[in-house]
């Protein structure tokens, strides 16, 4: 079984994607986190949002040789979360080969179980076919919230504007946009607990089970 959760960023996508999983026993997949990783590694040779345009083959090489560990990306979430690995990542996103080799590692390791997967492209482009697909979103004043939270910042205009270009780009970009699947359920976690969201999850899930 596939259960697709995509949407915007700080919605609590990856927070209620891992609780669902757990709770259900599925396996939990995070799309953004592969993403990061990538982007993490360019960063690391020395390729980043100013000069990603001019190495364009140099990427090519080093995401083919870069082995994703789904494992360890969970136990590194904190390091892939920089404001550097994000605007990165945002760009390297784009580019067809990176969302080919994502769509590559998320494809192979549903094979083997029942997932929960989330990211902004998982229930129209990656899982089309997934048995059922939520969309959340929330108030963007709220979002930025709980961005500071994560990275202990009161820097909320910058985060804000931060946000607001990811959306733009998310939205606008050719290949593979943030769109909500017509047969998506939409989420609005704006004025819902955690809790309250799992359990709204988990009661579509059971439905589907059925």
């Amino acid at each position: 079984m596939i259960i697709a959760i995509d949407g915007y960023s700080a919605t609590g996508k990856s927070t209620l994607a891992n609780l669902l999983a757990k709770k259900i026993g599925f396996r939990h997949l995070n799309s953004g986190l592969v993403f990061r990783a990538i982007s993490y590694n360019l960063l690391t040779n020395g390729i980043d949002k100013s000069n990603f345009q001019h190495k364009l083959e140099r990427i090519k090489e080093l995401t083919q040789q870069f082995h994703v560990d789904l494992e360890e990306l969970e136990n590194n979430v904190l390091k892939l979360k920089t404001p550097e690995v994000s605007e990165l990542g945002t760009q390297i996103a784009k580019l067809p080969f990176i969302r080919e080799r994502v769509t590559e590692v998320l494809r192979n390791a549903a094979t083997s179980s029942n997932i929960v997967v989330e990211g902004r492209d998982i229930g129209t482009v990656l899982f089309p076919q997934a048995d059922i697909k939520f969309f959340f979103k929330a108030d963007t004043t709220i979002r930025t919230n709980r961005l500071g939270r994560e990275r202990n910042s009161t820097d909320f205009e910058a985060m804000k504007i931060e946000i607001e270009t990811r959306d733009r780009e998310d939205e606008t970009r050719e290949i593979s946009p943030l769109k909500r699947a017509d047969d998506a359920i939409d989420i609005d976690t704006s004025h819902i607990t955690v809790g309250e969201t799992l359990e709204l999850l988990e009661r579509f899930v059971n439905e589907i089970k059925k």
